[in-house]
């Protein structure tokens, strides 16, 4: 009977399915999106009882090239507050739900040093 593996949720993921002998068998995925996921083992169109697992996938490290910086203000008035923010992605372009990275601030203007 032929088995396959499904992964559903937030994005299809296909994967590899190994034998590994005495009726034992490994399947491998990368998923490279982050959220909620349905893992599904099926032989020969049925699903196996008990194969039917949740899980979640988490962001990955941050990756600067992914992040973004917006809501800038491209001018102000002396004495008054400026914001931005800062949305941070990993690798895939998933977003980062906790914190933890170090984030640096340069300014650089009139009376800066640098």
């Amino acid at each position: 009977s032929a088995l396959s593996v499904t992964c559903g949720g937030t994005a299809d993921v296909s994967g590899t399915i190994v034998a590994l002998g005495k009726g034992l068998h490994k399947a491998v995925f990368v998923p490279t999106k982050s959220g909620p996921y349905v893992l599904k083992a099926v032989i020969g169109g049925t699903e196996v009882i008990g194969s039917s697992i949740e899980y979640r996938v988490d962001a990955n490290t941050t990756n600067v090239g992914k992040s973004v910086v917006s809501k800038v203000a491209t001018q102000s008035v002396a004495g008054q507050e400026v914001m931005f923010t800062i949305r941070s992605r990993d690798v895939f372009g998933n977003d980062r739900l906790s914190g933890g990275d170090v984030v640096k601030i340069e300014f650089d203007g009139p009376g800066s040093s640098g």
